[in-house]
């Protein structure tokens, strides 16, 4: 099968978009005849599977050369709203596919002079709902705010998870000698988050909160991100035990995850000011929650966005209040027993890439 994949954020850079396309690439590669469309220097550009860039192309002269060929178009991003359209009437056999958290949609930016948000949000529906054969979103919140936007119904489709099962399995294997890095011994409390360090997250209400915990308690946060220096200076104020480990490849962040004691995050729904108008900017999945419960990590979370949907009773703590309140939810959540292992099992088994991508194949088949 012939598969085009657009992505305009690809590793080394971290993060949801980049961690899809990294696995989609390697499982679809496989098997299929993949070639990867990305976003250089501001040139459209042809890149290998080790995202080494190959050409700069003019994106319709190259697609042209498939216009009468079967083939599957999958945008792991929106970043080509304005392309879509035209790709489309280009590409008359192909299958269309667009993956989305919907945070970009509900943001709506384009290049185009349109002043008002509504009208730009306006935009991006009408040209999905004639674009895309499957928007696949990655929760029912998520598909929730599609329909709410103006989406069609029909073409939404919802599919969660993406977790590298052998990775984190491997993580598992590697917990003494992680813990021995990190200088934890066997019986420390280990706290550990892995975002980005923007304002949505909210890190700062994090560290609020670690003022309330234990000193001897032992806090790694991995990621990097707009507000790192600021969350740096805040630790130091608060005289608090935090490591700053910075930005980690996939596999190092789930050796840290399934080292953990627990898992804590404590993003919110940010209303964002845009150009004549404002969105709520938020969580429409949570990989790094999944990843903690299929490494049996508990997790203790704001209640905000999607993760109401992937986080309950079973494998973690829902915290509505201010940070004392979280602290206080961290230490119960530490009294309780691990997250039985065949849960854990089935919660691998759920949130697989090898899971995601075979539902991706169930829809162009």
């Amino acid at each position: 099968m012939k598969i085009i994949l657009l992505a305009d954020k690809l590793p080394p850079e971290i993060g949801g978009m980049e961690t899809h396309a990294n696995y989609f690439v390697q499982h679809f590669s496989k098997e299929n005849d993949l070639t990867i469309i990305s976003k250089r220097n501001g040139y459209d550009v042809i890149v290998n599977t080790d995202y080494q860039t190959i050409k700069e192309i003019v994106l319709f002269d190259f697609l042209k050369s498939f216009e009468s060929e079967k083939c599957i178009v999958f945008y792991n991003s929106g970043y080509w709203i304005e392309n879509f359209t035209a790709i489309k009437l280009l590409l008359k056999n192909a299958i269309f596919l667009y993956r989305t958290g919907g945070n970009e949609i509900n943001k709506a930016p384009l290049s185009l002079q349109i002043d008002s948000h509504s009208e730009r949000q306006d935009y991006w529906v009408k040209t999905i709902n004639q674009s895309i054969d499957y928007l696949i979103a990655n929760s029912q919140f998520t598909k929730q705010r599609l329909i709410d936007l103006g989406i069609q119904t029909e073409i939404i489709h919802i599919i969660s998870g993406g977790i590298d099962v052998s990775n984190i399995q491997k993580a598992i294997n590697e917990i003494p000698q992680t813990r021995k890095l990190l200088n934890c011994v066997k019986y420390d409390t280990l706290i550990v988050c892995c975002c980005r360090f923007v304002p949505y997250k909210r890190t700062d209400f994090l560290l609020r909160a670690f003022q309330h915990l234990p000193r001897h308690y032992k806090i790694v946060l991995v990621g990097d991100g707009e507000l790192l220096d600021n969350a740096k200076i805040m630790s130091n104020k608060l005289n608090l035990n935090v490591q700053f480990l910075g930005r980690l490849t996939h596999e190092e962040t789930l050796n840290i995850i399934a080292a953990a004691n627990i898992y804590c995050q404590s993003s919110v729904d940010l209303i964002v000011n845009v150009k004549n108008g404002n969105y709520v900017h938020t969580e429409g999945m949570g990989r790094s929650l999944i990843e903690s419960i299929c490494s049996g990590i508990r997790v203790v979370v704001t209640n905000c966005g999607a993760i109401d949907e992937f986080i309950n009773y079973e494998n973690g703590t829902l915290v509505e209040g201010d940070e004392t309140k979280f602290a206080q939810q961290i230490e119960h959540t530490l009294s309780l027993h691990t997250i039985e292992e065949t849960r854990r099992q089935n919660y691998c088994a759920e949130y697989s890439f090898e899971n995601i991508f075979s539902q991706y194949e169930n829809l162009w088949s």
